[in-house]
């Protein structure tokens, strides 16, 4: 457990550090972690009791990503994104009726992007995003077709865990 190096090759948390899961569970918490672990390697070391699925490293490929399941690396089939958001409704579900913290952390808006069918944008079409400097034009050279098809793939998850906090009337309670 102690000197796991992470994807940035330095030492992870050493035993003991204080962090919000290590407090959570302390206080009666439920705390569990899903999607890419960057910021010091591997959750379970940060205190989490619960790490069903988690990218060991800083990036993997959106389709069909290497991740650790149940503390295995292995091959998951389909997109990280909808991967990480089922993971987090199985594991929502599970934990309903508990007092619960799930540290949730998505790849995506990060490259590469995702060009989904049910999300097509025209490059022509695309207007510059809110607060973007006037006169400023959009890059060429970006991909942002692919940003802002990976934005409405993101979207369509989130809102598929924000529907699935309504129904077991956890909305509300929620960060």
């Amino acid at each position: 457990k102690n000197g796991v190096v992470n994807n940035r090759s330095k030492p992870d948390l050493r035993d003991p550090s204080t962090t919000i899961a290590t407090v959570l569970n302390q206080s009666g918490y439920r705390t569990g972690f899903i999607g890419k672990a960057h910021m010091g390697g591997d959750p379970r070391v940060w205190g989490f009791k619960e790490t069903p699925l988690w990218l060991p490293t800083g990036g993997s490929r959106h389709q069909n990503p290497m991740l650790m399941v149940n503390g295995k690396e292995q091959v998951v089939t389909g997109q990280i994104t909808q991967i990480f958001t089922d993971a987090a409704i199985g594991w929502i579900d599970k934990h309903k009726a508990d007092r619960w913290c799930l540290w949730l952390a998505m790849t995506a808006p990060h490259t590469p992007y995702v060009h989904d069918p049910k999300h097509p944008y025209e490059r022509e079409k695309i207007q510059p995003p809110p607060m973007w400097p006037k006169g400023e034009p959009l890059s060429a050279k970006y991909d942002w077709p692919g940003y802002y098809s990976t934005i409405s793939m993101l979207d369509e998850q989130i809102g598929r865990l924000l529907a699935k906090l309504k129904e077991i009337g956890q909305l509300d309670k929620t960060l």
